[in-house]
């Protein structure tokens, strides 16, 4: 009966995957309003603009893809044109959660709970200058009925994460210096503890 039971155990073990799902936001976190900041800055050239990027977040972006554990999402307005960064340091495409660029709170919102709900025992970082607290702040001068639905979905979120067992970080960089090293260091050590936790 005992080597029934851990036979079950193992099977079970092998689908509860450790894994980290980071979704990234470019504009405010990886291309930043401050060009005066002192960093060695790679100009990269999409469809539409040019971005700014640090060329030690490039490098710690292009280090951390090749973690088997770290599945990475790009959660930007950019949508696929997000993926000619992945090109330009190359490393293989992320996948895109699609973002309304004319309700660009609500929709990562609502793509961060439907996320929460289908994964099971995973951790995941959502790096987002957006979820700072004073661009939440208008959410308080809106309409009784929206703001109401707002918080909905994060109660929504707050109770899929428990009873999914998800546990979910938020890192909102200051979008004038975008992501710093601090905030790569955090990210960091969370993917060392997921890898390193017991089975």
């Amino acid at each position: 009966m005992k080597h029934i039971v851990r036979k079950v155990l193992e099977i079970l073990g092998k689908h509860r995957t450790k894994e980290v799902h980071v979704l990234i936001d470019i504009d405010g976190v990886l291309d930043f309003e401050d060009l005066l900041v002192d960093d060695e800055v790679e100009a990269i050239h999409s469809l539409s603009g040019k971005w700014a990027i640090r060329k030690e977040v490039l490098d710690w972006l292009e280090q951390l893809s090749k973690e088997q554990k770290v599945k990475f999402h790009w959660f930007s307005t950019w949508g696929n044109e997000s993926n000619i960064i992945n090109s330009y340091i190359g490393i293989s495409d992320f996948d895109v959660i699609e973002i309304s660029k004319t309700k660009p709170v609500e929709s990562k919102v609502e793509a961060l709970g439907e996320l929460i709900h289908s994964l099971s025992e995973k951790t995941v970082i959502v790096v987002d200058d957006l979820f700072a607290s004073e661009h939440f702040d208008w959410y308080l001068t809106r309409s009784y009925d929206e703001t109401k639905s707002m918080f909905n979905e994060w109660e929504n979120i707050r109770r899929a994460s428990i009873e999914n067992l998800v546990e979910v970080h938020f890192i909102a960089p200051d979008s004038r210096v975008g992501l710093v090293k601090e905030e790569m260091k955090f990210i960091n050590d969370v993917v060392e503890s997921v890898k390193f936790e017991k089975e």
